[in-house]
């Protein structure tokens, strides 16, 4: 402002003198006609000695903005207009003006807060208000940009602007299912356009959708080609979406000639650590931290990538009770020691405690209700390659305090693609079901292949086969099929629903304390939920309803299984996990159910 009136002095010297003895009149013909000769400097000067003595002139300041604006003196326009809305603080046109001019000269916060002064002034002008939607936007104020789109849209429900600009307020702000719609009515008013593509398929991926999102981005694909913000998008999808391979072959060619982008680093990043190659994620979490170390995005990755790669102590305990009177209550304890990305160390110790009424046949043989029984492991898990990974565990496992055996588990993890995976272990340890089969040693030996397939982002089939020697000679083969649809993906709440097809028989009925039927059947309905409460927690709750028959029923009885589950700190140094199980099994002899409850508490360091 000192520079301002120092040139005006200088400015008016000229001047004054004429002026100060001519009429106001007189002085302003006089300025205008030297305006309209394109005698800019004295129509400046003229105005500016005018204004020296009378600086409340809105009118006047506002025609010294017109001569500067039209010498694209965009800093003395703004200064003249400022000193025109101070001398007239309710006049809205003018404040309206100042906040175009200042949108002009790339300044968003002072642009924004004049058009709401502006709008303030003058509440029902629909001009201002679109502006100022459009300023909020382009200023980054979300808020103010909501509040603004959805009053505009109130006044014109048709606007197409509008909805795209609620469509992207809400999404900045976190509010992907409200974001998602308005896209679509933007989308179904207007049609897909080449950026509205692109900011779409990103709110569905936000929010979990990524088969919509690839859809959008394939629609994308079809009208304008493989640009390289579709080629971002779509790699940054697939690795969110636990395809880094498919990912990896788009973006790394993007990573080679952009080697300090930080967008395209970001989604090596997911890649990395999704790719089960964790000492490269770590690698690439640094170069990140270079590029942007106090970005949000920043902090959430790498907490997504340190914390596999954290030390942990975890404590487990675990409540079981059923209609036979079965009960058993187990605790345990494990130290798990990161040596370095590819190796943990553990040691763990379960604890046992299984009791049963007399006369329920679940009793130990000679006649006791209650027994304990402890397991002593280490182990170890090896990654091998990213495909491949080892965990092998050997444990010593006590019966009422005597030693009794060994125990042992060894598994192998294979991802042998991005849509294919398996797991086959081979373990030995403690049929611990009952009283009964504890007291009599009954030990299983078995062997079990797991195998989960998506062939889209949409289906998953999960698939399991088993074969089991128990110590007193019986065997059990067993096979479980559970084909399921993600049929709902929003901003707080996922939703599968699928079918189970179970399937085991035993050698014989030995009367041993567990479950050995000749034959089992199970088909049932299953539905998968989980509400996201924040990156952090979250709730699951997971069900099935089903008909199920085993050789001494003469039909099939309905069942169903209920379990919930809460997860509170997954990427925090504590972790807790509460569960609830709840089984109804209908049969010739009675019904029977089950119950179960655990808590986890897990400390990373």
């Amino acid at each position: 402002m000192i520079r301002f009136w120092c040139r005006t002095l200088l400015l008016t010297i000229a001047v004054i003198l004429p002026v100060a003895s001519a009429s106001a009149d007189a002085v302003i013909d006089r300025a205008e006609a030297a305006a309209a000769a394109g005698r800019w400097e004295e129509a400046i000067a003229i105005y500016n000695a005018r204004l020296f003595r009378d600086p409340d002139r809105t009118d006047l300041w506002v025609r010294l903005a017109d001569i500067y604006a039209a010498q694209q003196r965009h800093a003395d326009e703004i200064e003249a207009l400022e000193q025109a809305a101070r001398s007239a603080p309710d006049d809205g046109s003018l404040q309206f003006r100042l906040a175009q001019v200042y949108r002009d000269n790339q300044k968003p916060k002072l642009a924004l807060d004049a058009c709401l002064q502006a709008l303030k002034l003058a509440p029902h002008d629909t001009e201002i208000l679109r502006t100022c939607a459009e300023t909020a936007e382009w200023a980054g104020d979300l808020e103010a940009s909501r509040s603004a789109f959805e009053e505009l849209l109130r006044r014109e429900p048709g606007n197409a602007r509008a909805m795209l600009g609620l469509a992207r307020a809400r999404g900045w702000a976190g509010a992907l299912d409200e974001s998602a719609s308005y896209y679509g009515q933007y989308i179904e008013k207007l049609g897909e356009n080449e950026t509205v593509l692109l900011e779409a398929s990103r709110v569905e991926a936000w929010r979990g959708n990524f088969a919509v999102a690839l859809a959008g981005l394939d629609r994308y694909r079809a009208q304008f080609g493989e640009t390289e913000p579709y080629a971002r998008d779509r790699a940054r999808v697939l690795a969110w979406a636990d395809r880094p391979r498919a990912a990896a072959e788009i973006n790394d060619p993007l990573l080679a000639a952009h080697l300090d982008d930080y967008e395209i680093n970001f989604t090596n990043t997911v890649i990395l650590a999704r790719g089960n190659r964790p000492r490269e994620a770590l690698a690439s979490l640094d170069e990140l931290v270079r590029l942007r170390p106090d970005a949000s995005e920043t902090l959430d990755i790498a907490r997504v990538v340190r914390t596999p790669n954290r030390s942990h102590l975890a404590f487990e305990a675990h409540y079981y009770n059923d209609s036979d009177e079965i009960r058993i209550d187990r605790a345990s304890l494990e130290w798990s020691q990161v040596i370095n990305p590819e190796t943990r160390l553990v040691a763990r110790v379960d604890d046992r405690e299984l009791r049963a009424d007399l006369g329920t046949g679940f009793a130990t043989f000679d006649g006791k209700p209650r027994i304990d029984d402890r397991t002593y492991w280490i182990g170890i898990q090896q990654r091998l390659t990213p495909s491949l990974q080892v965990d092998a565990r050997v444990g010593r496992a006590e019966i009422d305090g005597d030693d009794r055996f060994t125990a042992h588990s060894l598994g192998v993890d294979i991802k042998a693609r991005d849509d294919l995976g398996f797991a086959l272990e081979h373990s030995r340890e403690l049929h611990a079901v009952s009283p009964r089969a504890v007291s009599l040693g009954v030990k299983r030996k078995g062997i079990t292949l797991r195998a989960s397939w998506q062939p889209d982002l949409v289906y998953t089939v999960d698939a399991e086969v088993s074969y089991d020697e128990f110590s007193d000679g019986n065997r059990r083969r067993r096979a479980v099929l559970g084909p399921r649809k993600s049929v709902l993906r929003r901003e707080d709440f996922n939703l599968d629903l699928g079918v189970s097809l179970e399937w085991f028989s035993f050698d014989d009925d030995l009367n041993n304390g567990y479950y050995d039927p000749d034959s089992y059947r199970r088909y049932a309905f299953t539905a998968f939920g989980y509400w996201k409460l924040n990156a952090d927690d979250g709730v699951s709750l997971s069900a099935s309803l089903g008909w199920h028959k085993d050789d001494a029923q003469s039909d099939y009885e309905l069942g169903g299984d209920i379990g919930l589950e809460g997860l509170f700190g997954i990427y925090r140094d504590w972790y807790l996990r509460l569960r609830l199980d709840y089984s109804d099994r209908t049969q010739e002899v009675g019904s029977f159910d089950g119950f179960a409850a655990r808590i986890g508490i897990t400390r990373r360091f």
